[in-house]
């Protein structure tokens, strides 16, 4: 899919929208995926997202959730978050941005929206992963507030504390509640007990 550039990039504030997707999204977020890692295909080994098969993108939504990003009525980017054991942490998998609107801010905003959704569901704690061989990636989540946590090789794990502790443990804020599973209802639990 090709996307449009804005007339006029540069009133994307009041422009751009950000919200959560579907598993009807799928061939949007693909799409926009492909277009968006297309250069990542000449790295050694090259982004599995630029193999991803629909069929995995909709799997992918299914398990945990899609984000994606608007131009007026132009889809501009997503990303994904993915679900892990761990329900205080958003696990953010593929950020994709369409070539075109690279440096206006999309990016960002995602980002900066996810945040804002991980707070008010009580989710402690944003992970990803940044391939070693993209320095200006580094930057970007850099420049975020992101901090480097494990390298695994060709990528490197980055986090970003949103607050308060990610451990279930430790007391979270007055009035913050139990963080459910990427949006879904948190499970009864029983009160945990300090060790005797």
């Amino acid at each position: 899919m090709h996307v449009r550039v804005p007339r006029d990039p540069s009133r994307r504030p009041d422009e751009l929208r950000v919200g959560w997707c579907t598993p009807d999204d799928a061939a949007l977020v693909l799409s926009i995926t492909r277009e968006a890692f297309a250069p990542q295909a000449a790295l050694d080994p090259p982004s599995g997202a630029v193999s991803e098969t629909l069929e995995a993108v909709r799997a992918d939504l299914l398990d945990g959730r899609g984000v994606l990003a608007w131009w007026k009525d132009e889809p501009v980017g997503a990303c994904r978050v993915a679900r892990r054991s761990d329900p205080d942490r958003y696990h953010v998998r593929r950020l994709a941005v369409v070539p075109q609107m690279h440096r206006r801010g999309v990016a960002s905003a995602i980002m900066r929206w996810l945040e804002e959704e991980a707070r008010s569901e009580g989710v402690g704690e944003i992970r990803l992963g940044v391939r070693n061989a993209l320095p200006s990636n580094f930057a970007f989540y850099d420049s975020l507030g992101y901090e480097r946590c494990a390298d695994h090789g060709i990528w490197t794990e980055l986090r970003k504390p949103l607050g308060w502790p990610s451990d279930r443990s430790a007391a979270r804020p007055e009035g913050a509640a139990q963080a459910p599973i990427l949006g879904r209802p948190a499970p009864e639990r029983a009160q945990r007990r300090a060790p005797s």
